[in-house]
């Protein structure tokens, strides 16, 4: 239960967020229902699922070594997270109650990060250093220089983002996205040859640019009629 969600928090980039309240949001999407569906919770139990939805964060969540950010106490991490619209709470209720991930926010990352590799957008640039040491190269560097601006862009709260959600289960694109960063990590390069794999992809995500920093929502990204 909330393995995959976490796994593809730390699978985007996030530009709205400092690292440790990034890692707040894995931390948290680990106790939210991967899927819309039936599920098996915690304790054995069949009940329906909502992807994003986290009943209850366990009092031992918030503590060491299970909380490994010792200088930013979770709890202030997760308000942070609602002010920015990661994460509201359900009904107005406090932290010990129930909170819902912005999981259509995630997927517009996500469609992003597809893309990204897809048209190879990211440069691969390692340096080597004479003792062995590698260092990675910057994660902001892309080919087009737009692409930053289109990431920095998707990753707001949309209206809507909290009333719709644009997929009921993401586990696919997640494995996708985690097998590749995988071969990145392994290999220190990747070369897509065959882009049509990436089926969440934005082919024409640049057609959509507005100037100043703004884009039209892709037609993949729509929720309602209103969506312009």
């Amino acid at each position: 239960m909330g393995e995959v969600l976490s796994d593809a928090v730390m699978q985007v980039m996030t530009p709205s967020l400092e690292y440790q309240d990034k890692t707040a949001l894995a931390h948290v999407s680990k106790y939210a229902d991967d899927y819309t569906g039936e599920i098996i919770d915690r304790h054995g139990n069949f009940r329906r699922g909502c992807i994003g939805m986290i009943h209850y964060i366990p009092e031992e969540a918030y503590e060491r070594p299970w909380w490994r950010e010792p200088n930013f106490p979770l709890k202030g991490c997760i308000e942070r997270l609602v002010n920015a619209g990661w994460i509201t709470r359900v009904d107005g209720e406090e932290f010990d109650g129930a909170l819902i991930l912005n999981t259509s926010r995630l997927i517009r990352l996500m469609d992003i990060a597809e893309t990204e590799m897809a048209q190879n957008q990211h440069v691969i640039d390692y340096v080597y250093l004479p003792d062995g040491t590698v260092i990675d190269p910057p994660c902001e560097d892309f080919a087009d220089p737009l692409f930053l601006p289109f990431i920095r862009w998707a990753d707001q709260l949309f209206d809507g983002d909290f009333a719709h959600t644009l997929a009921d289960d993401v586990t696919d694109a997640t494995t996708r996205l985690l097998d590749a960063h995988l071969s990145i990590e392994r290999d220190h390069s990747w070369k897509e040859t065959d882009p049509g794999r990436w089926t969440r992809a934005i082919a024409n995500w640049k057609d959509h640019h507005l100037g100043d920093g703004n884009f039209r929502i892709p037609p993949q990204w729509k929720v309602t009629a209103d969506d312009r």
